[in-house]
C-alpha cells in the first residue's frame, strides 16, 4: 500500500480543490449521483489517493478531507444570487465605497442567480460578459466586481474556486478621452447658473480641480483649504482608494467663493434629489451633448499642455503615467488651456444660451409627465 506524506497529501488536496470535477471523481464510489454529473476522469490517480492512508495535520486522511470538503462545499453551496445578496450586505456594513456600483455590475450575472457557487464555471461567466467585449473598460469593470466577489465568496468558505480567473480582460484601445474646449465649458457653467445655480460649486470643483464626481459628491466645504488652494482627498472617497491632494487654481476660488461656508456637504440636497435634478436641469438642456467624466477629461487634457508628467500626475491623483501617455498627450494645445484656467464667473455674462425645448417624458398626453417651464423651476427654488 503506498504512503503518501502528510505534507504532500496537504499540497496535493488544495491543489485539486480548485478543479471541482477531479474532487468528485476522487469520490465517485462514495457519491455517485455527484460523480454522474461530470464525465469520467482518468481513474489512476483516483485509485493511488484512494490508498493514502497517512493522517493530515488535521488528523484525517486525505480521502475523509476530500470528503467533508465537497460536503460542505457542494451540497451546501448557496445560489449566485443567495451569496450576492450576503456579499453586498457585508459591503455596506464595512462601508465598502460605492456599493451601488457594485451592485449594478453583478446584476450583469443575473443569468446565473439561480445557479449554485459550485457549479459556475468560466463559460457560463464569459456568457455574460461576451456582450460587452466591444467595450473593454466596461468588460473589465463587470469582470473585476464578479472577481472580487468569487474572491470573498472563497475566503468565506461559500466557494471552493473562482472561475473568473480563466478570463482575461480585453485590452483596451488607446484613444483620445473626450473632452470640452473652453467656449463648451463656459456654456455648460452658463447653463448651470441659469437653471441649478446652487450646483456651481459641484461643477467648478469637478472642472477646475479635476476631482472625480462622484469624489465631489461627497466633499465637505470644510476640506477646503482656500489659503493653501488644496483639496485633501481621503483614501475612503477616492477610486483608486489611496489619499491624494487635488488643487485649487486661482481662478477657481471666484467661483467658489459666493457659496463658500464652514462646514457642511458641498451638495445642496440629498445625493438621488441631486443627481436627478443635474441630470434633468442642466445636462439634458446643454446645446451639445454631455459626455461621460467629461470635465475630469478637460482638466486633465488641459493640465498636461501647461505642466509636466509629475505635476499632471499629482493633480489628477494618479499614479500611471501610461494613462497620460495614451489617452491625453498632444489633444489639447497651449493656447487653450491657458484660456481655461483663467475663466471667472464675469465670462458668463457674454455666453448666449439657445432656447432650450422642453422634452416630453413619458406619455406624451400626459401633462403631468412634461417638465414645468424655466420660470416655474426658478420660482419652486426660489432662484
Amino acid at each position: 500500500r503506498a504512503i503518501i506524506p502528510a505534507s504532500i497529501a496537504g499540497r496535493e488536496w488544495k491543489k485539486r480543490s480548485t478543479d471541482l470535477g477531479k474532487l468528485k471523481s476522487i469520490v465517485d464510489a462514495d457519491f455517485p449521483t455527484i460523480a454522474a454529473k461530470v464525465e469520467p476522469l482518468d481513474v489512476s490517480e483516483v485509485l493511488a489517493y484512494r490508498e493514502a492512508t497517512t493522517l493530515l495535520p488535521d488528523g484525517i486522511t486525505l480521502l475523509d478531507a476530500v470528503k467533508g470538503y465537497l460536503k460542505q462545499n457542494v451540497k451546501d453551496s448557496p445560489t449566485l444570487k443567495v451569496a450576492i445578496d450576503h456579499y453586498l450586505a457585508f459591503a455596506a456594513l464595512k462601508g465598502i465605497r460605492r456599493p451601488d456600483l457594485k451592485r449594478d455590475s453583478l446584476k450583469k450575472f443575473e443569468p446565473l442567480y439561480g445557479m449554485r457557487l459550485c457549479d459556475i464555471t468560466s463559460d457560463d461567466v464569459w456568457l455574460c460578459l461576451e456582450p460587452h467585449k466591444e467595450v473593454p473598460g466596461t468588460f473589465k469593470t463587470y469582470r473585476n466586481h464578479l472577481n472580487t466577489f468569487f474572491k470573498w465568496a472563497i475566503v468565506q468558505e461559500l466557494a471552493t474556486r473562482n472561475p473568473v480567473t480563466k478570463i482575461v480582460n480585453p485590452r483596451e484601445t488607446h484613444n483620445a478621452r473626450e473632452f470640452y474646449t473652453p467656449d463648451q465649458t463656459l456654456v455648460t457653467l452658463a447653463t448651470v447658473r441659469r437653471y441649478y445655480p446652487e450646483s456651481i460649486p459641484y461643477y467648478a470643483t469637478c472642472f477646475f480641480s479635476g476631482v472625480r464626481p462622484q469624489t465631489v459628491e461627497r466633499l465637505d466645504w470644510a476640506m477646503f483649504n482656500f489659503g493653501k488652494q488644496q483639496i485633501p482627498i481621503p483614501e475612503n472617497i477616492n477610486k483608486t482608494k489611496y489619499p491624494y491632494v487635488a488643487f485649487i487654481p486661482e481662478k477657481q476660488i471666484k467661483w467658489l467663493k459666493p457659496f463658500r461656508k464652514a462646514r457642511g456637504p458641498i451638495i445642496h440636497e440629498p445625493l438621488k434629489d441631486f443627481r436627478n435634478h443635474t441630470q434633468r436641469w442642466v445636462r439634458e438642456r446643454l446645446p451639445m451633448p454631455w459626455i461621460q467624466d467629461v470635465a475630469r477629461h478637460t482638466f486633465v487634457t488641459y493640465t498636461y499642455e501647461l505642466f509636466d508628467v509629475n505635476i499632471t500626475l499629482d493633480r489628477m491623483g494618479d499614479k500611471n503615467p501610461y494613462t497620460l501617455f495614451n489617452h491625453y498627450k498632444g489633444h489639447g494645445n497651449r493656447a487653450d488651456a491657458e484660456r481655461y484656467f483663467n475663466l471667472v464667473p464675469s465670462d458668463l455674462e457674454n455666453v448666449i444660451l439657445p432656447e432650450w425645448k422642453k422634452p416630453v417624458r413619458g406619455r406624451p398626453k400626459k401633462s403631468s409627465q412634461i417638465l414645468p417651464e424655466d420660470s416655474e423651476i426658478d420660482k419652486n427654488q426660489g432662484f
